[in-house]
């Protein structure tokens, strides 16, 4: 695929144009927001599991089943890159459907944000 399309800051109120979400001045809310969440709010079982090669096999499978695009775009009418995949039932309750592919829906950071 292309390179990302420039667009505003994910900080309210900052303008700067970027590519990778937060620009310059405030790449370090980034990593300090991240940094927060794992240590006090993710879970741990869940946080290995997605870095196990089993669901980078499978995360790849699911993306390359919908030729790389967001469901929930195409779904409207638009063209979009996968960027994560999205559990339909949430993990931490099925964690039985945690490969299974009629469970994952690929997903542009947007869309997987709304849920």
């Amino acid at each position: 695929m292309g390179r990302r399309p420039l667009r505003e800051c994910r900080k309210c109120g900052c303008h700067e144009l970027t590519r990778e979400g937060y620009c310059d001045k405030h790449k370090s809310l980034k990593s300090d927001r991240h940094h927060i969440y794992d240590k006090h709010y993710r879970n741990k079982t869940a946080a290995a599991f997605y870095k196990s090669p089993e669901w980078k096999k499978a995360r790849a499978a699911a993306i390359a089943r919908a030729n790389g695009l967001c469901l929930d775009c195409i779904d409207r009418g638009v063209i979009q890159q996968a960027e994560m995949v999205h559990h339909i039932k949430p993990l931490r309750e099925h964690p039985e459907l945690a490969l299974e592919p009629s469970n994952l829906r690929p997903l542009c950071n947007k869309c997987h944000g709304k849920y």
